[in-house]
Formats: C-alpha cells, sequence, structure tokens
C-alpha cells in the first residue's frame, strides 16, 4: 500500500525513512484519504526523534481534519508537549461533514493496530496462483 512502507520504517524504528516516506506522500498525493493517519505518524515519529517538531501535525489534523478520529489524541500530544490547540478550521468541518466516514477496514494507522488496538482481518480466500501449490498455474523455473 501507499502507507505501508512508512509504517514498516517506523516498526523498525528507521525514523528518516518514515519522515521522507510520509512527507513524499503528503507532497504527491495532497488529496490521499488518508492524510491524518500520515501526519499523526510524522508527529509520533518526531516526538520520539525530536518533539518539538511534532506539533506542527498534530496541529494540523486537529485544525483540518477535524472529524478524524485522530483528532482526541493529537489535542492530548499537543498539551503533553505545552503547544497550542489550534481551533477546527470552519472550511475543515464542512468539507469533512460532506465526506463520507471511513470504516476500520481501511488502511491506515488504525487498521494496521499501530497506535491502537484495531487490526484488519485479511482474507485467504483468493484465486492467485501459489508456488506451495502443485496444483496452480504458477511455475517458477529453477534457479531463480
Amino acid at each position: 500500500s501507499m502507507f505501508g512502507h512508512g509504517k514498516q520504517f517506523y516498526l523498525r524504528r528507521a525514523y528518516p525513512a518514515v519522515v521522507d516516506r510520509c512527507q513524499e506522500i503528503l507532497k504527491k498525493y495532497p488529496d490521499f484519504s488518508g492524510t491524518d493517519r500520515v501526519l499523526y505518524l510524522l508527529g509520533e515519529t518526531m516526538r520520539k526523534v525530536n518533539p518539538e517538531q511534532s506539533s506542527p501535525y498534530y496541529a494540523q489534523i486537529v485544525r483540518d481534519y477535524p472529524l478524524s478520529p485522530l483528532v482526541e489524541d493529537s489535542k492530548k500530544n499537543l498539551l503533553a508537549l505545552q503547544a497550542s490547540v489550534p481551533d477546527p478550521s470552519p472550511l475543515a468541518l464542512d468539507r469533512a461533514k460532506q465526506m463520507p466516514v471511513e470504516g476500520k477496514g481501511v488502511i491506515g494507522v488504525l487498521s494496521m493496530g499501530l497506535f491502537k488496538g484495531g487490526g484488519t482481518e485479511i482474507s485467504k480466500d483468493t484465486k492467485a496462483a501459489s508456488a506451495k501449490d502443485p496444483r496452480s498455474e504458477l511455475s517458477i523455473p529453477e534457479g531463480q
């Protein structure tokens, strides 16, 4: 997934790689539906590396993604950092109310269980060929 590499880097504590990947997502995909999760991952990463630089990411979630499930944790983090908690942008609030709410099955920090207890259920029912199943259509030549 687009966001998967960033989460993997975070789990491996490869924080510079997390920052690079998240900033790349924010720049290349400004309308990505998981932007709040990208910002939160950036905030959490910066909090480990350079706490003073994490507050803008949490503040942007509170201001620009007012209906995000990450708003409350972002506010708590801002207070812990002794940073000001912004008001939600009226424009962002109007936009958020018009958008459908995403369920727990979406890709992202919450559904991957990185910061909260949630997890995704992965279907094992697939029509893909398997190298382990001799009846499958996939053949891997020797030596590759």
